[in-house]
C-alpha cells in the first residue's frame, strides 16, 4: 500500500474493524499512507512475515497502530503516532525483529499477554531505550529465562497485575541504561516463585 488513505472504519458490530487485517501474506508494506478513526487496530497482523510500516500518520486508532504475533518480524520507520493510542501491540518473542527509527508519538510498545515457552532477551537498538507496557501477567514458567538487556523499561499496567517468575530473571542495566520496572496502581512488582 503506497499513498492511501483509510477512514472510519469498523464502526459496526460485525467482522474485524482494522483497515488492514493480514492472516496470509508474506511481506505487507505500508509507505506514505494515512489511516484516521479506526474503530480497532490500524494493521492487525496475525500471519508470519515481514510487517513495514513507513513515513505513514495514525490518528484516532482506538485499540492502537500495530498488532502483531510472535512470527512476525520487520520495521517502523518516520511514521507519525502523535494523535493516536499510543500502542504498538506486538509479542515479545518478535521485538528484537523489529527496527524502530525516527518514529514520533510512540511510548511504548505493549506486549501482548504471553506465557514464555523458551528463553527471551529483550534488547532495545543502542543508545536507545525500549519502553514495554502490559496489560496482563507476564508469566516466567520453569526451565525458561527471560533477560532484559540495558534500556528497557516495563510498565506493568491494570489491577493485581505482576511479573510472575518461576523459572530464572535476568536484568541487566548499565549506569547509564538502567532496567527499569514500574506500574499504575495495585502493581504487584516481580514475584519469584522458585520452589
Amino acid at each position: 500500500f503506497e499513498y492511501c488513505e483509510f477512514s472510519n472504519i469498523g464502526y459496526s458490530s460485525r467482522g474485524e474493524r482494522t483497515a488492514i487485517y493480514n492472516e496470509s501474506l508474506d511481506s505487507l508494506k505500508i509507505k506514505n499512507c494515512s489511516f484516521e478513526n479506526i474503530r480497532s487496530y490500524a494493521v492487525k497482523n496475525v500471519g508470519e512475515g515481514y510487517v513495514e510500516l513507513d513515513n505513514s500518520s495514525f490518528n484516532n486508532c482506538n485499540d492502537g497502530v500495530l498488532f502483531s504475533k510472535e512470527t512476525a518480524y520487520g520495521k517502523l520507520v518516520n511514521n507519525d503516532f502523535e494523535s493516536t493510542n499510543n500502542q504498538l501491540s506486538i509479542h515479545p518473542a518478535s521485538i528484537g525483529s523489529f527496527e524502530f527509527q525516527g518514529n514520533t508519538g510512540v511510548e511504548f510498545v505493549r506486549l501482548i499477554p504471553f506465557t514464555l515457552s523458551e528463553d527471551l532477551t529483550i534488547v532495545p537498538p543502542a543508545p536507545q531505550q525500549l519502553k514495554l507496557s502490559s496489560w496482563d501477567n507476564i508469566n516466567v514458567p520453569e526451565n525458561v529465562t527471560l533477560l532484559f538487556d540495558a534500556g528497557v523499561q516495563l510498565r506493568i499496567e491494570g489491577y493485581d497485575r505482576r511479573l510472575n517468575v518461576s523459572g530464572a530473571i535476568k536484568a541487566l542495566g548499565t549506569v547509564d541504561r538502567p532496567v527499569m520496572f514500574f506500574g499504575e496502581q495495585y502493581y504487584h512488582g516481580v514475584q519469584i516463585n522458585l520452589k
